[in-house]
């Protein structure tokens, strides 16, 4: 895997991952009146979520670079087939 498709690899995960992160780190507040919308949370721990979702974006861009340099799931024959 080459810098550039593993740059382009990170960030894709990364966009796909983030929504993941974000709905697992919301927590709604308590409702105080019958009026307030509960699923809008007051706060959110923006840097908690961008590094949660880096670290783990990180994990499965490695993950999918060492499937493809163990040849795991043959994709050079996939590319060879098209042509």
């Amino acid at each position: 895997m080459t810098l550039s498709t593993a740059l382009f690899t990170f960030i894709n995960v990364w966009c796909l991952t983030l929504f993941f992160v974000f709905a697992f780190s919301v927590k709604p507040e308590n409702k105080t009146s019958p009026l307030d919308y509960v699923a809008a949370p007051k706060s959110l721990a923006w840097k908690k979520i961008v590094l949660l979702n880096t670290a783990i974006s990180f994990g499965i861009t490695l993950i999918i670079a060492l499937v493809i340099k163990c040849r795991l799931i043959p994709l050079h024959t996939l590319v060879d087939g098209l042509s």
